[in-house]
């Protein structure tokens, strides 16, 4: 790698060696492309969708859906894919998408960025603690969410994130 090359710029760069494009978003679409088989090397859930099955998005020439993620995740994602080793993620909310979307994808190896951020990060706001313990199934969050419940419950039911837990 060059001097001041990013990893994965390379591929970011050289649109004419994508060859899958992704609408991704609900309310804010954005048309996003990669190439195929890096996502296929590092999930799963892509490789049996776009190289393996029937699917419909196999053989697609038109933009896969995914209105469920938001772009920014969704790059942060291809980040990952692209050899990226230190995700910058820019608040505790976009930490959890993105363990969300790498989860539902299998893409394994990145939940531990995540993970490893969330754990860093989510340490006064009970509503987070659990939302990462329960939701997010991150395990190590789940004696800091216990302690945090037994020593001010109080706060806890007071918090107004607290009825907007699912």
């Amino acid at each position: 790698m060059a001097d001041g090359e990013v990893t994965g710029d390379y591929i970011k760069e050289r649109q004419d060696l994508h060859d899958v494009f992704f609408l991704v978003g609900f309310e804010k679409k954005e048309k996003i492309s990669t190439v195929k088989l890096l996502l296929a090397n590092y999930s799963p859930v892509f490789r049996s969708m776009l190289l393996e099955t029937d699917m419909k998005e196999k053989n697609s020439e038109e933009n896969i859906e995914i209105p469920n993620h938001e772009p920014d995740v969704f790059k942060l994602m291809l980040s990952f894919v692209y050899g990226a080793q230190d995700i910058k993620f820019v608040s505790v909310d976009q930490a959890m998408r993105f363990h969300i979307l790498v989860d539902q994808y299998l893409i394994t190896k990145s939940k531990a960025l995540s993970s490893s951020y969330l754990m860093n990060n989510c340490k006064n706001n009970i509503c987070d603690v659990l939302q990462c313990a329960v939701i997010l199934g991150i395990q190590e969050m789940e004696p800091r969410a216990l302690m945090m419940l037994q020593s001010d419950n109080k706060q806890f039911l007071s918090n107004n994130d607290f009825k907007f837990l699912d």
